[in-house]
This record gives C-alpha cells, structure tokens and sequence, in this order.
C-alpha cells in the first residue's frame, strides 16, 4: 500500500487517473472541487461525462455537484481559449500543461471540452440508490427483476398495509370473548399499530414470551383462573 498523498495542485494534476484510488476528506476540506478537478482531467483526457460515473448520498448534493462540475468544465473551456488567464491556481497550472502540447492536441482538448459542456445531460451523476436502480433495470432480464422499479424511501405505507391484513385474517373470525381479551391486551387496530412501529424502531428488542401460542389457549388459562379470583 503506498504512503498518503496530499491532494494539492500539484498532486491532482499528476495523480494517475487510472486504477482504484481511496480519497479521505473531512467537511469543507474541498473534496466537490478536487472531484470536479479529476473530472475534469477525465474529459480533456477524452472520456465523456455518460461514461464517468459520480455517485453520492442525497438529491441535493447530486444537483449541487452536477453544477459545480458542469461549472468547472465551462471555466476550462473560457481559459483555454482565453490562453491561460485566470486566478484559478488548478486552471493556471493546467493550462501551461495544455500549452506545451501541440497545436492538434490542443484544439482536440478544447474540443472535448465543448462536447462534453454539450452533453452533460447524459453525465452519470447520480445517488447511489438511483445509480443501483438505473443498474437494477438495466440488466432486468439476467437478474430476474421487473422490467421498472420503484425506489421507496419511506416503507411506512407497505407495513401499514401488511399489519391491517393481518389484523383482519386473524381478528375478524375471534369468538366474543376472545376479542374482548385481545382487545384488553393490546387495544384496537390504531393501538397495535402504534406499538408495532414502536418495536420496529427498536431494533434490539424482542418478544416474548418467544414461543408462540394460539389465543384461544390463552383465552382458557384467563377463562380458568377468574371463578378462582372471583372465590377469593
């Protein structure tokens, strides 16, 4: 494993490009501007924005970094054409870089750049739940998924459903008294749906008792036990 490097100027000028590369950062330490930077070495290297792939965690940071990139692009297309003046240290440097290349090449950089200004639509930027759907439905068929997906961020709706069917399989056929000890035990359905969600947060818990035993069993136990009281 080779030793810690420094992302300068310098650093993110020379870094080679290919290969797997860990960057570490903390907040407001640069890290959407040495990405845009890399990006940019991608593009006037010549691979365009639908074949880079940019993954991050929300939608707001996604538009945000999708600007700043599209943004950063456009500044090294005006420099490029404007030789070289900027106060941008990265552009300075990257364009005495460009300079020292021939004529064609240097046309074919500039070229690049106004391409990919042109089609970053197309640029795979995106939330790592989008890019997993995108893969998802993309290659539906060899892993035996729907053809379209739906991402869901909140699953409330789903367990709501799942809980009022298995209320009415398993309460709507209760004998009186057993439904009057059920409802005893954990009140109507908003009651048990409330405790439901409560458990699910809580994801160390557990029932118990943990062997499970039919109701109308523990209908008879109450059912024994209350002339004893009553006697009592």
């Amino acid at each position: 494993m080779s030793a810690p490097l420094l992302l300068d100027t310098e650093a993110v000028l020379n870094i080679d490009l290919g290969g797997i590369k860990l960057i570490e950062a903390s907040a407001g330490t640069g890290k959407t501007y040495t990405i845009a930077n890399l990006y940019l070495r991608h593009v006037l290297q010549g691979t365009m924005p639908p074949n880079l792939l940019v993954v991050t965690f929300t939608n707001a940071a996604t538009e945000e970094l999708r600007g700043r990139i599209r943004f950063r692009l456009f500044e090294a297309l005006q420099v490029l054409r404007n030789n070289g003046k900027t106060d941008d240290d990265f552009l300075s440097q990257l364009s005495s870089v460009c300079k020292s290349r021939s004529t064609q090449q240097q046309q074919a950089q500039v070229q690049r750049l106004r391409h990919a200004l042109a089609i970053m639509d197309q640029a795979a930027i995106s939330t790592i739940h989008s890019f997993c759907q995108r893969l998802i439905e993309d290659h539906a068929l060899p892993g035996q998924q729907y053809f379209e997906s739906q991402l869901l961020v909140d699953d409330s709706e789903l367990w709501q459903q799942a809980m009022k069917d298995w209320w009415r399989r398993n309460t709507y056929s209760l004998k009186p008294t057993e439904w009057l000890l059920l409802n005893d035990a954990i009140g109507g359905f908003d009651s048990f749906a409330k405790q439901t969600c409560d458990i699910r947060k809580k994801g160390a818990c557990r029932f118990l008792p943990q062997k499970v035993r039919p109701l109308s069993e523990l209908f008879n136990e109450v059912y024994a036990i209350e002339p004893a009281l009553r006697r009592l």
